[in-house]
């Protein structure tokens, strides 16, 4: 009896598959409503969030940071802001906005 390989809950694959977890239900997503959004089949999502689908391309990254409608930083885990508070993340908001606007004069 073959026994399914389990993911490492350190590796790089394994957190990005939390991460998309994280924001597939941030969004109220089920997976299959994700996997019709990405045009992929369901079974794919299932193994992207639990790291068993392997290293991902970054053709595909780019593919669920537009379907989750966040950062590819925010699903690598870069982006630090989730553990800010509204107030603040809107601040960093406005400053984003502000330098973005004195870059274009």
């Amino acid at each position: 009896m073959a026994v399914g390989k389990l993911s490492d809950v350190h590796s790089e694959e394994f957190i990005l598959g939390q991460n998309i977890q994280k924001y597939r239900k941030k969004r109220g997503l089920s997976q299959t409503q994700l996997a019709d959004i990405m045009d992929v089949d369901r079974a794919a999502i299932s193994n992207y969030e639990n790291g068993a689908k392997g290293e991902m391309g970054f053709k595909m990254l780019r593919r669920f940071s537009r379907a989750l409608e966040v950062s590819t930083d925010a699903l690598l885990g870069i982006e630090k802001e989730d553990m800010l508070n509204e107030e603040n993340r809107k601040f960093i908001q406005k400053m984003r906005e502000a330098l973005l606007l004195q870059q274009s004069l």
